[in-house]
């Protein structure tokens, strides 16, 4: 795909350009799409560049759906600033000021409709300046899997089967949107779902010494930034966790019956420490006391 053609797609089709140049580096991404009466059905993959309206935007005009397949977009318009991950499906339309940003390489579908198609949503819509919902997990597959199908086939069936199905996509991510929970316990469940995320990919690789920030965002396809926002509201980071994490574990395996005939050093390996004497010395600090105390309290 040119960076011509995609600059062009998203000029025409959404009202949108790149921040910085007037046009797209070479290689920014690969484009799909298909065209019907009731809207344009695009797949934008590998797209890593920051977009607001071109200066004849006409806002309002058209309504988008988009739903974050992987990686992950900052909506900045009027309401504030909006953090969609993975798994995101997010209604907007273009007003002034509105930015957005993809923080990595990130992949989308991106659904532009005429306004009368989402009627019933439009009060959220006008209210919130923005309507997102976390899938869960069945969701995302089932709803991802039927718009990369359509991408693939709507050229190939009849106009009137392909019509019919664009206008089943588009009311069934309505639905989807009309039936999320309200604003502030949409965040919480977003949120909820990307903590689960972290903590079990955390606690399957727990054993690896060469579990980093790197591995565990690569892991829940979430940026280190990103964790690290979702994190610091119980003060915490993402390393923070990792360690924390290691050190729960190495207690539980000191407090064990059956593990007391561990050595220090197979503790401080099977929970990833890269040695006894680091394993010891962040131990303490975390429980104001050495393995050693700790094990033999136990016992006693």
């Amino acid at each position: 795909m040119e960076a011509g053609e995609i600059a062009s797609f998203l000029c025409s089709t959404f009202g949108l350009q790149n921040n910085k140049a007037p046009a797209f580096s070479k290689g920014c991404g690969s484009l799909r799409y298909i065209t019907t009466p009731c809207g344009v059905f695009a797949d934008i993959d590998k797209f890593n560049h920051t977009i607001v309206p071109v200066p004849t935007a006409q806002y309002g005009e058209r309504l988008v759906f988009k739903l974050v397949v992987d990686g992950e977009i900052c909506i900045r318009n009027r309401a504030g600033e909006q953090w969609l991950a993975r798994g995101s499906l997010f209604l907007t339309t273009l007003t002034p000021g509105y930015e957005e940003s993809f923080t990595s390489p990130g992949t989308l579908f991106a659904i532009a409709c005429e306004k009368h198609r989402c009627q019933r949503i439009m009060p959220l819509l006008r209210r919130d300046n923005g309507v997102a919902m976390q899938l869960n997990h069945s969701d995302f597959q089932y709803l991802t899997q039927l718009i990369n199908h359509y991408i693939d086939n709507g050229g190939k069936i009849s106009s009137a089967l392909s019509t019919v199905n664009s206008e089943m996509i588009i009311a069934l991510l309505g639905e989807m949107l009309l039936q999320s929970p309200p604003p502030r316990q949409a965040r919480l469940t977003a949120r909820n779902h990307n903590i689960i995320a972290i903590e079990s990919y955390i606690s399957e690789h727990l054993h690896n010494p060469q579990l980093d920030a790197n591995r565990v965002s690569e892991g829940v396809r979430l940026s280190v930034n990103y964790i690290n926002r979702l994190l610091a509201e119980d003060n915490l980071s993402l390393m923070k966790l990792v360690w924390q994490r290691r050190l729960d574990e190495a207690k539980m395996l000191l407090q064990t019956p059956a593990m007391q005939h561990l050595q220090l050093a197979e503790i401080a390996w099977q929970c990833g420490f890269r040695s006894q004497s680091h394993f010891c010395q962040a131990f303490k600090k975390r429980f104001g006391a050495t393995p050693k105390a700790v094990r033999a309290a136990h016992l006693d």
